[in-house]
């Protein structure tokens, strides 16, 4: 017979299973108009969070990608950068490393959504730093059409950090580390 914290720890996983299961299934049907559409709400409701942070469309941030104007800066965990990056961007520590040198450039950070890249993004703004947050993250670049990249090269795959935001294109894996392993980073 099972423990009365056992039943809720069991209770508890199967709601959580059933909460991912309607978004796997569905994100396979979906459009990438419709992807792009649930990203950007996502992300509007992440950014009330952080309403003085400027943000930058990922159209934007794609025509000027590769000028020496711009820095993309990651803020997602080693792990998941490990997956794939977007060409030319710096991770957190080595933006925080070197920050001064980073003064006269147009400053874009982000992460899976924009939710990590925002708290970020109003920290540098405490700090005097104009830091835009990546409008829906590294989903969105890819859903507009860029590209991204491991050590090998470009490739077709992207860690979403789990179910809910794994609303990638057609013919993209999307890779999701498991509940404990993001808990252990």
């Amino acid at each position: 017979m099972l423990t009365g914290s056992e039943n809720i720890r069991r209770f508890v996983l199967v709601v959580i299973s059933l909460m991912a299961v309607p978004a796997i299934l569905n994100a396979a049907e979906l459009t990438v108009a419709d992807k792009k559409r649930i990203v950007s709400q996502m992300f509007a409701e992440y950014s009330k969070e952080f309403p003085s942070v400027k943000t930058m469309g990922p159209k934007k941030a794609l025509a000027i990608a590769g000028s020496e104007d711009l820095v993309l800066v990651d803020v997602r965990h080693e792990k998941e950068m490990a997956v794939s990056i977007i060409p030319g961007a710096v991770t957190k520590s080595e933006f925080l490393s070197q920050k001064e040198s980073y003064s006269d450039k147009t400053i874009v950070a982000y992460c899976t959504i924009g939710y990590r890249s925002g708290i970020f993004a109003a920290e540098m703004q405490k700090q005097g730093m104009d830091v835009y947050n990546l409008k829906g993250g590294i989903l969105s670049w890819v859903l507009e059409g860029g590209q991204v990249r491991n050590n090998t090269g470009i490739v077709k795959q992207l860690h979403v950090y789990g179910d809910k935001w794994s609303y990638v294109p057609e013919g993209y894996d999307a890779i999701v580390f498991g509940f404990f392993e993001r808990m252990l980073k």
